[in-house]
């Protein structure tokens, strides 16, 4: 007769990952050499998606005065907003632009970033890279301003109350699943009691572009580590998977 005894091993948990969810768009992750090329190292000419695996989505950048750089003390990609505007950094989609349908099962951005002065005003962390109508920045003390074909909306923080320059937050966004327009922000993995319903809910959010909007227009000052893009709202437990799973790389990273 058989017996299970204290000495069995026990089975190893796998851990969560975003390819684990049917409806995953996009994983953007930070890596020295497996999914980022350069022109002159630590400048950055291509970020490759991590998925899709098969490098049909990448963010390219080929002016050489534009280009970001890879941050290898911080497992990230560090953008930064010359003075003079002439140098900016930005990431442009060179395939096919991501479009987030609003009103079918939601959609969820979730990304690990943080800005060198979150009081500032008007930096980007991502958009589309034709218009203004599309995109997530930072408004300084008033949180986060949020834009989706054309209607804008300003998010307020409660929890916490304001974000510390130079530290990494988990970020998320989430359009629910019932398509009614309803956008909440996740503060790792906390809910801000501030949500906003877009008008229309039926509007969709495209993007192609990283560290700005409309090629050069209000550029970021700030890092990058991961990006994931889901064409639905995550559940609380996915919402808590997903967290945990990017939040390990704030504090460790494959440089």
């Amino acid at each position: 007769m058989l017996g299970l005894g204290t000495s069995a091993a026990a089975l190893p948990i796998k851990q969560w990952e975003p390819t684990d969810h049917s409806r995953l768009l996009m994983w953007l992750q930070a890596h020295r050499t497996l999914w980022i090329s350069y022109g002159t190292t630590p400048a950055i000419q291509k970020w490759t998606a991590r998925y899709p695996s098969d490098g049909s989505l990448s963010f390219d950048q080929g002016t050489v005065n534009n280009q970001p750089a890879y941050n290898a003390t911080t497992g990230a990609v560090d953008f930064v907003t010359d003075a003079s505007g002439s140098a900016d950094d930005v990431l442009l989609d060179s395939n096919t632009e991501i479009v987030l349908d609003t009103s079918e099962g939601g959609w969820t951005i979730a990304m690990v970033a943080k800005c060198t002065d979150w009081d500032s005003a008007n930096q980007v962390f991502f958009g589309e890279r034709d218009t203004n109508n599309n995109f997530l920045r930072h408004n300084g003390t008033t949180g986060l301003g949020f834009k989706m074909n054309g209607d804008l909306r300003t998010f307020s923080f409660d929890t916490p109350s304001s974000l510390t320059d130079d530290t990494f937050y988990h970020i998320m966004l989430c359009a629910d699943a019932a398509g009614e327009g309803i956008v909440t922000v996740y503060i790792d993995n906390v809910a801000q009691l501030d949500t906003e319903q877009f008008t229309a809910a039926e509007d969709d959010f495209i993007l192609d572009e990283i560290g700005g909007k409309n090629n050069l227009s209000q550029t970021l000052t700030g890092s990058i580590k991961e990006m994931q893009v889901f064409d639905a709202e995550l559940s609380s437990v996915e919402r808590e998977e997903c967290y945990k799973f990017m939040t390990n790389r704030m504090s460790e990273h494959s440089a």
